[in-house]
């Protein structure tokens, strides 16, 4: 895969980072495709198997329906790039094996976050949280290294306050492919290139409204 174009923005060193993502619906399986075309290399979760509600939103085609999510996202995936930048495991998360440098959740229960985040199986610089509703989206953005991210983001899996989503359940394709994408792009850019990305986004679709927190402390 002929990367040059993006040469200026990701550097190569990010086919040597590893990249963990947990739901391969309408958010899971478009970044996946985003991290595979610059370059990432993606180990997904997921137990679920194609609908045809899926479709409109998700990185499937009609012909996916009764498949694994999984298994039909790194086969499209990695036939498309010629070479194998998803891992597909057709299952609930148990445990990786290695450190990844960014873990991105994307299930739609906020109990099995929790479960997910309490497990402490997870090794990670960064975990990132995307939840979406119909117009709506918010990410957290959490550098593991620091007490502050954690113990903010840990709140928001015990509450719901001010424009909180619950989780990534009823997402409409404008915010699974586009704005869920601009969110991961972002993110990985400040990863890849060795500088903090913003803890919190909120974004919501016409009108479209933005807020971004940098860090914890910094209030709205």
């Amino acid at each position: 895969m002929d990367l040059s174009r993006q040469a200026l923005l990701i550097p190569k060193k990010i086919a040597e980072m590893r990249f963990l993502v947990i739901g391969a619906g309408g958010i899971g399986s478009n970044i996946t495709n985003l991290i595979s075309r610059t370059g990432g290399i993606v180990e997904i979760f997921d137990s679920d198997v194609i609908e045809l509600a899926n479709i409109a939103h998700s990185y499937y085609g009609v012909c996916d329906v009764g498949g694994a999510k999984v298994v039909q996202l790194a086969s499209h995936i990695n036939t498309e790039l010629g070479e194998t930048h998803v891992i597909p495991r057709n299952n609930k998360f148990i445990r990786v094996k290695r450190n990844v440098d960014l873990c991105v959740i994307t299930v739609d229960s906020l109990t099995e976050r929790k479960r997910i985040w309490d497990s402490g199986l997870i090794r990670t610089r960064y975990w990132v949280d995307l939840r979406t509703a119909w117009d709506q989206i918010e990410s957290w953005c959490v550098d593991m290294s620091s007490d502050a991210h954690k113990i903010a983001y840990q709140e928001t899996l015990t509450r719901k306050a001010n424009h909180e989503l619950p989780c990534g359940a009823k997402a409409t394709a404008g915010i699974t492919i586009g704005a869920a994408n601009y969110i991961i792009g972002s993110i990985v850019y400040n990863v890849v290139n060795s500088t903090l990305p913003p803890f919190h986004i909120y974004m919501k679709l016409g009108p479209a409204f933005v807020t971004v927190q940098q860090n914890p402390e910094e209030k709205y």
